[in-house]
């Protein structure tokens, strides 16, 4: 995509200046999520920081407690606050972060939806002729999409590493060792561009491809 806009992936590029050319023709494929991983990319970073830690089975992963249809099990979580955030927290083996991205994802619409209180009444079902689908039956569609929403932070135990993923933000942060960079930078499968405490990750920064005036 870069080479096509003629613009550069840099340590601070955002995705809008990389494809603005795409973006101004309405040509431009998916955008990358905001405050999460996707479902592809999820699985692939587990695997890599399950072999950077030596606390794999007791990890932290928090989500923040803005996101709608959030479950009424939940509210026995504990909950701690950062600057202009709420999170809750929940104590979990790296192994079911993808299992519990789906459930951060679904399980509050499920559970709606089994209440009567899901507001999808404007969805239908193209297959029962256009009908408005049984908002149970949708909430088990939408989970076996796949689609996840990753914790917006997470850490084992040993803290050999922090993943960040900032709800207004397209990009992910992992902190770790120099060994997990280099492996981070090794992966094919992964787009990554290695940054430093003074990259700025806000929306404006890409100097390098901000289009002229």
């Amino acid at each position: 995509m870069a080479a096509r806009n003629d613009t550069q992936v840099h340590p601070q590029c955002e995705f809008a200046a990389i494809a603005r050319t795409e973006l101004r023709d309405h040509t431009r494929g998916d955008e990358p999520l905001e405050g999460t991983l996707d479902q592809m990319t999820l699985p692939i970073l587990r695997d890599i920081l399950t072999s950077h830690t030596s606390t794999p089975n007791a990890c932290w992963c928090a989500l923040w407690d803005g996101y709608g249809h959030q479950p009424s099990a939940w509210r026995q979580s504990p909950t701690f606050h950062l600057p202009g955030r709420d999170y809750w927290l929940f104590a979990e083996p790296l192994a079911r972060v993808v299992e519990l991205s789906l459930d951060f994802e679904h399980a509050g619409i499920a559970e709606a939806a089994a209440g009567g209180r899901l507001a999808m009444t404007s969805l239908t079902d193209s297959d029962a002729g256009g009908d408005v689908i049984d908002q149970t039956r949708l909430a088990a569609r939408l989970r076996a999409s796949g689609a996840v929403q990753s914790p917006n932070l997470w850490w084992p135990a040993d803290r050999r590493w922090f993943v960040a993923s900032e709800i207004d933000l397209d990009s992910t942060i992992v902190a770790g060792g120099a060994d997990l960079v280099a492996g981070l930078l090794d992966t094919a499968t992964l787009e990554v561009v290695e940054v430093h405490p003074d990259t700025s990750l806000l929306d404006g920064s890409d100097w390098l491809n901000r289009p002229e005036r």
